[in-house]
């Protein structure tokens, strides 16, 4: 007979050489942590929830993991759950997304922060979210044209996080 295997990586031993353990010990000798793949939980808003659903109703959404800052992309990955409620507290949906780690960029644990494909504007013009401004007749953009002038125009956003697409 072969021995299990266990897959994943040893964490700090739980209990010290000399130690008395039981069967019924409530822990175990070491956690033993799966890291690939490796599942990430997050949560949206639940204003995006309709959109999600819709939009996975179509097919397998993208989902792309990032340092907790935003600056560094880590992993890509797929949504694979959604719960079943909204946190009455929060107002937020939990949602779960399974990526490879083949790299082990993700760490069990770690604080990411979560993109999730949900529609590819074609023909778009991106542009920072701080360089949209509030005025009192609403949102508006400095473009500058060829000749060096500049107009003041009210953008048509679609979405702001972290970039806009402006139309």
């Amino acid at each position: 007979p072969t021995s299990p295997h266990i897959d994943g990586r040893a964490g700090l031993r739980l209990v010290d050489p000399g130690s008395i353990v039981h069967a019924t010990d409530a822990t175990g000798l070491v956690t033993v942590t799966h890291m690939q793949p490796i599942a990430a939980i997050f949560t949206v808003p639940q204003d995006a929830l309709p959109e999600i659903r819709e939009n996975m109703a179509k097919g397998t959404l993208p989902v792309e993991a990032f340092s907790r800052d935003g600056a560094k992309e880590l992993a890509r990955g797929k949504l694979v759950f959604v719960d079943s409620q909204v946190d009455a507290a929060t107002g937020q949906v939990r949602l779960k997304a399974l990526f490879e780690n083949k790299g082990r960029s993700l760490w069990p644990g770690q604080f990411i922060s979560a993109r999730i494909l949900l529609r590819t504007e074609q023909d778009a013009i991106t542009i920072p979210a701080k360089a949209v401004q509030h005025g009192p007749s609403g949102t508006y953009v400095y473009i500058i044209n060829t000749d060096n002038t500049v107009v003041i125009q009210p953008p048509a956003l679609i979405t702001v996080n972290g970039c806009v697409a402006a139309v």
